[in-house]
């Protein structure tokens, strides 16, 4: 799929309900969880939990990383 088409599925995909199921990835130290178009909801990272407008940029970016 080209990325147009990328752009124009994921933009259709935010204005959809998503519900509130979460998908969650986990190692041993953390779990992230995901929204239904596999968006950053939140971290747990050693116990503490970070909703993803408290992560900085870095942890975003490492939060990309694991996933």
């Amino acid at each position: 799929m080209s990325e147009k088409m990328w752009d124009v599925t994921i933009k259709h995909a935010k204005t959809c309900v998503m519900g509130n199921k979460y998908y969650v990835f986990q190692g041993t130290n953390y779990r992230v969880f995901l929204n239904p178009i596999c968006q950053l909801v939140k971290a747990e990272i050693n116990g503490t939990t970070y909703p993803i407008q408290t992560l900085s940029s870095i942890n975003r970016i490492w939060s990309d990383k694991l996933m």
